[in-house]
């Protein structure tokens, strides 16, 4: 009896298989489906999240970057570069970007050029006023091959990995006083003490956008 409820089973699957097959295929779909959309629901969930952070991110610095530049779209542009690249990419503090803009670029001007050294390329450039030599060795990191130190999203990349590289090797206080004047900061004794103030400036600064 037990012989021949077990060959019963052995045909009824034999002649079923194609069904079985089938169902076996359909619920392997059915798995993938599932997984496909859960996880596209999370990252959709992520991008409604993101947008409405960015979106009160823009609202909250706005009108001060607005005073600062005097031009609205040139503002937005600015705040969602330093959203999507200084926070998002290289997780760096707003307050500590905003401070150390204003603190080398008082006017928020893209396009200043300074005027410190008679040589131009050794003179700061743009939004963070980075220098010509720096700019191509940080692009040359990044893999960048066309920039322009006086396009504010092409500015704030390169800044924001220099400024996240010197933090994540001297800690923030000595990056400031790096991205100041380099080794230098510790060098020449009179780099010493501006170093040391710039670096002091910044951090107080950063009150201001808190």
């Amino acid at each position: 009896m037990r012989f021949s409820h077990r060959w019963m089973t052995m045909k009824y699957l034999k002649d079923n298989m194609y069904w079985i097959s089938l169902l076996f295929v359909f619920i392997v779909i059915i798995i993938i489906m599932l997984k496909l959309y859960t996880k596209r629901s999370e990252e959709l969930e992520y991008c409604i999240s993101n947008s409405s952070i960015k979106a009160h991110f823009i609202s909250k610095y706005k009108e001060k970057v607005i005073e600062r530049c005097k031009n609205e779209v040139l503002a937005y542009k600015i705040l969602s570069s330093i959203w999507e690249i200084g926070i998002i990419k290289y997780n760096l503090s707003p307050d500590l970007l905003f401070s150390l803009i204003d603190k080398e670029n008082s006017e928020w001007d893209p396009h200043i050029i300074s005027k410190v050294n008679s040589n131009f390329k050794y003179n700061g450039q743009g939004l963070m006023q980075i220098t010509p030599p720096t700019a191509k060795i940080v692009a040359e990191n990044i893999g960048i091959k066309e920039y322009s130190l006086l396009n504010a999203e092409d500015n704030i990349e390169l800044g924001c990995y220099l400024l996240r590289t010197y933090i994540d090797m001297y800690g923030i206080e000595d990056a400031l006083r790096y991205w100041y004047a380099g080794s230098w900061s510790w060098k020449d004794p009179v780099l010493v003490k501006k170093s040391l103030a710039f670096a002091r400036d910044v951090q107080k600064g950063r009150k201001k956008w808190k």
